[in-house]
This record gives structure tokens, C-alpha cells and sequence, in this order.
């Protein structure tokens, strides 16, 4: 555990979830995925580590979901069809999680391989045909095609509970499974899938938190500091996601993913193997 004054270790953790927040609100993913290795480093044990970083979901998917909505990018018929399974399957996540062997360090493994194939996948893929910006306009250069399909709900249905159950079980947000999902599978463009995906999160957020509180994973004075530090980031992320060309929000995507799963996992196989 390190040892640092309370005043440093609460300036850290501020600094740490503000970046955070900023991940979030870009890329719908990270943020949380960031802040696990950052609080246990200062010194919050591996299983609380899964539970801390959830409270913090909701209210920075809030402050980003904000400017997204503004600009019309949340397609609010899939987060009809895949929000509600995603939070159920997020409160089985949560009460599983206590009960994964390795006291929460396989977790941490699990998370760093779930991002080295989201990064994968995020790099080869490829939007759907865009529509151009008017000349001066702010707005981005989407089209939100409502899932309308059955086919579509199905998948939607199957992206949500998947991401949801591995939201709760890892304490990361839905995005990092989500954006790829709907992406690739829903075929969304990339903005699109990351606002759609910031709003499902918000809703997996509430009973993962909510799970989380009742079986004591949750440590609520970082919690908090979590909150203050990745609310106004996530607000900077998502503006910064917006004016973003295509091609390098896709790369920045998958870059990101790509470093924080690196620190992930030989962090966490340094830890198993001391053990």
C-alpha cells in the first residue's frame, strides 16, 4: 500500500479521475479502466477497487451525455432495447464479483484482455457512410438510424446484457464492450455509438452502484473524489470527441484502450505472481 499525505493521495486521485472523466466523455470507455490501477496504487485493495470506481459512472455519463444530446447523437431506440438488460445483468455481474478467485486480481487481468481485443477491433473497423458537414456547422457529420429491426433489437438485446454483466463483474463502464458492439454489430457510426453508449452505461451504473454498496465494495470518501474529479472532464472529453475527425477519433480510441491494457495487465501479473 503507498504511503502519501491524505492532502497529496486526495490531489492525485482528483487529478487522476478528471482525466479520467475526459476518457469517459471521449470514448464512452477508460475512464474507470484508468482509475482501477490509478486507487490502487494509492492504496485501495484489489476487490474494493471493483466496486469504487462504479458510483463515479453515473453522474460523469450525465455531465458528457449533456453535450451529445445537444448534438443529436444518442440513438435513444437502442437504449431502450439494450439499457434495461444491461442493468439487470449488471446487478449479477456485481454479486459475482466477490465470489471470482484471486481476491480480485483475475478481475484485473480479465479487464487489461477484454481491452487488448476491444482495441483490436476497434482499429480495424470502419464507420458507415457519413453525412457531410454543413459549411461553419459545430454539429457532427452523423446520421442516428433508429434500431428498428428485430434482428437489430436481438443484437441490441444480446451487446446490452453482455456489457452490463461484465460492467458490474469488472467495475468498468459498458462502453468499453458497448461502443465496439454497437459499432461493428449495429453497424452505428463511431460518435453515435459512443453517446449511445455513454447512456446505457448511466443506466447500468445505478444498480451496479447500488449492488455494490450493499455487499460493502464501495470505499465512499474516494468514491466522492472520484465524482468531483471526472464530472468536468467528462464535459471536456465529450467536446473534444465531438470536433475530432473520424479517422483520429477511431486511432485515439484504440490507442487509449491499447496503453491501459498494457498497464493492466503487467500490473496485475506482477501483483498474482508475488502472491
Amino acid at each position: 500500500m503507498t504511503e502519501l499525505p491524505w492532502l497529496a493521495r486526495d490531489a492525485l486521485t482528483l487529478t487522476l479521475a478528471f482525466v479520467a472523466g475526459i476518457l469517459s466523455g471521449a470514448f464512452s470507455m477508460g475512464g474507470q479502466v484508468l482509475m482501477k490501477p490509478g486507487i490502487r496504487l494509492l492504496g485501495t485493495s484489489a476487490l474494493d477497487t471493483v466496486g469504487t470506481t462504479v458510483p463515479m459512472i453515473l453522474p460523469t455519463v450525465a455531465s458528457a451525455t449533456v453535450r451529445y444530446v445537444r448534438d443529436g447523437l444518442v440513438d435513444w431506440s437502442a437504449v431502450r432495447w439494450a439499457a434495461p438488460c444491461g442493468a439487470v445483468a449488471a446487478i449479477g455481474g456485481s454479486l459475482a464479483a466477490p465470489h471470482v478467485p484471486g481476491q480480485g486480481h483475475l478481475l484485473q487481468v480479465a479487464t487489461a484482455v477484454m481491452m487488448f481485443v476491444t482495441a483490436a477491433r476497434t482499429v480495424r473497423g470502419r464507420d458507415p457512410e457519413l453525412i457531410e458537414e454543413e459549411p461553419g456547422s459545430t454539429r457532427s457529420s452523423v446520421a442516428v438510424v433508429p434500431a428498428t429491426a428485430t434482428s437489430d433489437r436481438r443484437r441490441l438485446l444480446l451487446v446490452g446484457a453482455f456489457a452490463g454483466g461484465l460492467s458490474g463483474l469488472l467495475g468498468v463502464g459498458g462502453g468499453v464492450l458497448m461502443v465496439p458492439g454497437f459499432n461493428q454489430v449495429l453497424r452505428m457510426p463511431l460518435r453515435v455509438a459512443i453517446a449511445t453508449s455513454l447512456v446505457c452505461a448511466g443506466v447500468f451504473a445505478i444498480p451496479a452502484t447500488a449492488t455494490h454498496a450493499a455487499i460493502g465494495t464501495v470505499e465512499w470518501p474516494t468514491a466522492l473524489l472520484l465524482t468531483a474529479g471526472a464530472v468536468p472532464g467528462a464535459n471536456v472529453g465529450a467536446r473534444m470527441a465531438i470536433r475530432a475527425s473520424d479517422r483520429r477519433l477511431r486511432l485515439a480510441v484504440a490507442t487509449t484502450i491499447g496503453l491501459i491494457a498494457v498497464t493492466y495487465a503487467v500490473g496485475e501479473s506482477i501483483a498474482l505472481a508475488g502472491r
